[in-house]
């Protein structure tokens, strides 16, 4: 997956650096005591703002000189991407939001910025930035929980309920989505033995408390799957069949004494309590509100069904409605109209051939997460690409980039002795003397 060596050494650092800062500065949204969100200019957008010409003018160069990016921006799922933001131009030129126009421009500079990191940088490099990336931004949201509680606990109001949780650097559920895609490539990169077993379980075990003190149901499930994913030539073992054997010897015990208590239907609501928010169960069945949110989403697309409204509108849309339409199929039709509401469905078919065709186990991993995390959340084509839309991207590339030099794998060519990442390995082989 490298480029020519003598455009790489200089262009890979900084591809490293911009994937970095668009981890950690494009999701930023500070608010004091969970106000609104706003659309406007301040400090947060200017940062926004600058990281994203720094990666447009990274992305542009790629497509410039290079011939493999351009060949995978040709490519039908790069097509679809750039097809989608192409219909979103009609609503962002209306003038209905501010925001619509750029953030349109940014996303298609990011399509194009993924394309030449694809190009230029290994698979591992890109999973150290990433990890940085989202280390930086969960740190930032514990400093401000501790040390600026006003900006750093997000309190969530549910009827008579209030809710505190992790966010300070942006929503927690944003805050959630940023830890689990580190937790993820923390793994891939322990799985491969690119990171010793001491610094991945200090890695895994800070993002996975950061992820519980989000309390984003979307992403603990969305993250445990993408992990079960991850690591399912580890369960395929004689190990892994044994715990798995034990665990559905437990299950099936614990159901055992469930019906013979006679009272499954009081323990089941109780349990189904004791996960939502409120401990009303309830709650489960309304996604926490989302039925009404995806009816109000669908009630808007109605009117505007062609054009769509453009990137920032459901901020002053959706008011009441937690200001998103929580689903990426909704909120690709809310920016761009119908049409692209069915092109996302397309992609989601790739990204679900991603996930089960295995070739590169970290992709499928991430793959599984967008697509559970974007049924519940505007995961991806975020105004300012975070780390979710920048997964998203990648998931969509990166096959096509490995198709294309089926040689490329996440280690370095140089190491000999080094395992793909992509390969099943028996770790327990001790390895031949030389």
């Amino acid at each position: 997956m490298d480029a020519d060596s003598d455009k790489g050494s200089f262009l890979g650092p900084m591809l490293f650096f911009a994937i970095v800062l668009s981890v950690f500065i494009c999701p930023l949204n500070m608010s004091k005591e969970g106000e609104l969100m706003e659309v406007g200019l301040d400090w947060q957008v200017a940062l926004k703002l600058a990281v994203s010409a720094f990666s447009a003018m990274l992305g542009l160069w790629g497509v410039l000189t290079t011939t493999g990016v351009r060949r995978v921006l040709l490519s039908i799922p790069a097509c679809i991407l750039i097809l989608i933001l192409l219909l979103a131009f009609p609503s962002a030129l209306s003038g209905f939001s501010p925001s619509a126009l750029p953030a349109t421009l940014i996303n298609l500079s990011y399509v194009a910025f993924i394309a030449t990191c694809l190009a230029y940088l290994k698979e591992k490099t890109f999973f150290y930035a990433i990890v940085l990336g989202t280390l930086a931004a969960c740190g930032f949201a514990w400093i401000l929980y501790f040390l600026m509680p006003e900006f750093g606990v997000f309190k969530e109001f549910l009827g008579s309920v209030t809710v505190e949780r992790l966010g300070g650097h942006a929503h927690p559920n944003s805050v959630g989505r940023t830890a689990a895609i580190g937790l993820l490539a923390s793994a891939a990169l322990w799985r491969d033995r690119r990171i010793s077993t001491p610094i991945a379980f200090w890695l895994v075990l800070a993002f996975s408390v950061t992820i519980a003190f989000t309390i984003s149901r979307t992403v603990i499930g969305g993250t445990g799957i993408a992990l079960a994913a991850l690591f399912m030539d580890r369960l395929k073992t004689r190990a892994g069949i044994q715990w798995m054997m034990l665990g559905g010897f437990v299950g099936l015990l614990a159901l055992f004494l469930l019906i013979a208590s006679g009272n499954e239907g009081d323990t089941i609501a109780k349990l189904a309590g004791s996960v939502s928010k409120t401990g009303d169960s309830t709650e489960l069945t309304t996604g926490t509100g989302r039925v009404a949110i995806w009816a109000e989403a669908i009630r808007l697309i109605s009117e505007k069904p062609i054009t769509g409204y453009g990137f920032g509108a459901a901020q002053a849309l959706m008011l009441d409605f937690s200001q998103s339409t929580h689903n990426m199929f909704l909120h690709a039709a809310m920016v761009a109209g119908v049409v692209a509401g069915a092109l996302m469905i397309c992609l989601a078919l790739w990204l679900v051939n991603v996930a089960f065709a295995g070739e590169f186990r970290p992709i499928s991993a991430l793959a599984i997460f967008v697509l559970i995390s974007g049924l519940f959340e505007d995961t991806v084509l975020e105004t300012f690409p975070g780390p979710a839309t920048l997964s998203f991207f990648v998931c969509c590339l990166c096959p096509l980039r490995r198709h294309e030099n089926a040689q490329d794998t996440i280690v370095d060519s140089d190491e000999d002795d080094d395992l793909p990442l992509e390969e099943d390995h028996d770790y327990d082989r001790p390895r031949q003397p030389r």
